[in-house]
């Protein structure tokens, strides 16, 4: 454990994010043709790992957020089926400069790219 509350919370959004891709990857294999919108009701396995995430990154939320913090929670929330909360995530971001949303949104493009 750190003491570095800095780096507690980058942490905690690093392990936010790979639970959101761990659903990303399950979701892919259960829809077989690349399309993922939702987690499915149905798949308890999806649901958790997806509201581990969404607990994280809220958690991350309160100290300074970054714009792909608000990009990743907004996909999180959006695949839980809470659109009404990915809008609203969404548009804190946009209160972000624009510089760093659209670095953000570049490094996400990238990893799926050379994925």
């Amino acid at each position: 454990k750190t003491v570095d509350a800095e780096g507690d919370a980058k942490l905690k959004e690093l392990e936010a994010t790979l639970y959101y891709r761990q659903w990303m990857i399950l979701a892919h294999r259960r829809m077989l043709n690349g399309s993922v919108t939702v987690a499915a009701a149905d798949r308890p396995d999806e649901l958790a790992l997806l509201s581990k995430a969404n607990a994280l990154y809220a958690e991350v939320a309160r100290r300074p957020p970054t714009a792909a913090l608000f990009m990743d929670w907004g996909n999180t929330l959006r695949a839980l089926g809470k659109f009404d909360d990915a809008v609203r995530i969404g548009q804190q971001r946009r209160h972000r400069p624009l510089h760093a949303v659209a670095i953000a949104e570049a490094l996400t493009l990238d990893q799926f790219v050379t994925a």
